[in-house]
Parts: structure tokens; sequence; C-alpha cells
């Protein structure tokens, strides 16, 4: 059994978790490329789940962590292999050769496994998908430059975890570009009282959001308090029925609206009709100020409930 100090934990865990990220990118990018030379269709959960128990228990036999690998894979098929069992043989082969050739790989010369390295890596790209992939998005682009020169002067492990972040960065920022808030005319009351002024905007105000509302988005739902003056408007109608996703970040700026708008002597009502971010409402400060009849299905349902409350009263 090897050893395995608790007290190193932390120095092992930022490099487990870049192999566990190659090892799996590596994996199902080999499938997705046997895929296109085979016509079949791999099943990524069933890839991840196999690898991830081989990997977890062969460090108890002092083995490392193994992943699938295109090169392997990719001449196994060109040379006519069609069922698991030619990886079986390709591994048993594998293992005769180490066991039986292992001590003259020492006279083999550096220089020689590295030209052979290379030759490899150059016919592993792909220049044509390179040359469309550096004329797309700056961002990804800028991702993948700073990944291939930090595997270049730094370590894999810390070129991976570098890559991962500025990914993760750039995922955020085009996300958060696409949530739009922006001010709609209010539509006409469903329901038909005479004595109704038509002109409802200095009662009520319509704000439709769109798209998923996170910390990296969230800041835009302030400006919705800045844009809607509390004297003149004293209805807010927030049309969240495009909105798939709230996180803590935006349910907090959003309790933020509705105490203010509350305090003002002003009423609030949400348009919302996904489940979970109807829960999340439910469950949020802002439903100390709120009723659940507040908590409309249209923005129509919002506008009348605000022009029986707040528009002119017959005679």
């Amino acid at each position: 059994m090897p050893d395995f100090p608790l007290s190193q934990l932390n120095e092992l865990f930022p490099s487990a978790l870049a192999i566990a990220l190659l090892a799996s990118i590596e994996s199902l990018v080999s499938a997705v490329s046997l895929d296109g030379m085979t016509g079949t269709k791999h099943n990524s959960s069933k890839e991840l789940v196999g690898q991830g128990m081989a990997n977890a228990v062969v460090p108890f036999f002092s083995g490392i962590a193994a992943t699938g690998v295109i090169v392997r894979s990719a001449t196994n098929v060109k040379n006519g292999a069609k069922t698991r069992l030619s990886a079986v043989v390709h591994s048993g082969l594998l293992v005769l050769v180490l066991l039986a050739l292992a001590p003259l790989a020492q006279f083999i010369p550096m220089a020689v496994l590295a030209g052979i390295l290379t030759f490899t890596a150059v016919h592993l790209m792909d220049f044509d998908a390179l040359k469309h992939f550096l004329s797309d998005s700056k961002s990804d682009v800028l991702v993948f430059l700073a990944t291939v020169t930090a595997t270049v002067f730094l370590e894999l492990t810390t070129a991976i975890l570098i890559g991962f972040t500025l990914a993760g960065l750039v995922f955020i920022k085009k996300m958060s570009e696409n949530v739009e808030i922006k001010l709609v005319p209010a539509p006409a009351p469903a329901v038909t009282i005479s004595t109704l002024a038509p002109d409802v905007s200095g009662i009520a105000r319509t704000y439709r959001v769109s798209g998923p509302l996170f910390f990296g988005s969230a800041y835009r739902l302030e400006r919705i308090s800045d844009e809607t003056p509390r004297e003149t408007c004293k209805v807010l109608v927030l049309d969240l029925l495009d909105v798939d996703y709230m996180d803590s970040s935006a349910v907090a700026i959003l309790d933020g609206i509705v105490e203010s708008r509350k305090k003002a002597g002003g009423d609030v009502y949400l348009a919302v009709t996904n489940p979970r971010v109807k829960n999340k409402i439910l469950h949020s400060a802002a439903m100390e100020y709120l009723t659940k009849e507040d908590l409309v299905t249209s923005v129509e349902q919002g506008v009348t409930k605000a022009i029986q409350k707040f528009g002119p009263k017959s005679p």
C-alpha cells in the first residue's frame, strides 16, 4: 500500500485536479475523433466513469493515472480494429514489449525520442482547423495562445489550470453579455375599467430582463432603480419570463430593489414562471415585502393590478 500522509493533501490536490481535467479532456477528445473515423457514437458518461474507477484503483498497486490516447487509438482503427478486443490485444502486446525490451530502452538516444514525439505531435495537428480557429473569436485565441505558451515555458499542470481559469473568465464575460435589460411600453391591462387614464406610464413602468442572472451579470439590475423615479412611478413590473437562472447575487440585488420601492410607498410585481427562478424568489428576503400574489404569470397581469391599485377611482 503506497504511503499517503494527509499532511500532503494540500500539495497534491492542485496537481491531481489538473491531471483529472487533462485525462477527462484527452479521453473525450479521443472519443470524438474516433467517432468521426468509425461513424459511431460514444457514451461520455460511461467513458469518464470507467476511467475514473480505473484511476481510483491503480494507485493502490503503484500505478499511475491512465487516459484514452488518440495516437494509439487512431493507429488501432486505421489498422482494421473493429471491437473492444483490439484494445485488449494492444494492451497485452504493450506489456510484453515493456517486460522484454525495457532494458534496451536506455540505449535509445534522447534526440531520437524527441524526433519521434515531434513527428507524432505534428501529425496530430489539424492545420486547416487551426487556421479557422485563429480567425475566430479573439478571446478564444487568447486563451489558446496563453495555454500553449504556459505549456512550453511552465509545467503542463500549471498550463492546464491557467487555460481553465482564462476560459472560465471568458465564459463569464460572454454569459454576462447575453443579459438584456430594457424598458418596454406597459401593455394594455387585462381588465377594462372605464375611468382609467389611457396613459399608464405614470403609474407602472415595465422592464424586460432576458438571460441568466448570475454574479457576472446581476449588477445590470441596478440600473432599474437608477432609471425609475419613485416620485413619478408608483409601480415597477419586472418581466422575468426569459430568465432561466438566478443566483444568490442576483437575488440580493432584486431584494434591494423590492425593499427600496416598497419603503417609498410603491409596489413591485414580478412576472415569473420558471420554477427554479420562482423558488429562489419565494425563499428570498424580498418576500418580507411581497406576497405570493405579487408574483404574476404575465406582464399584463402585473400592470392590471397596478392600475387597479393606483389608477383613478370611479366617482
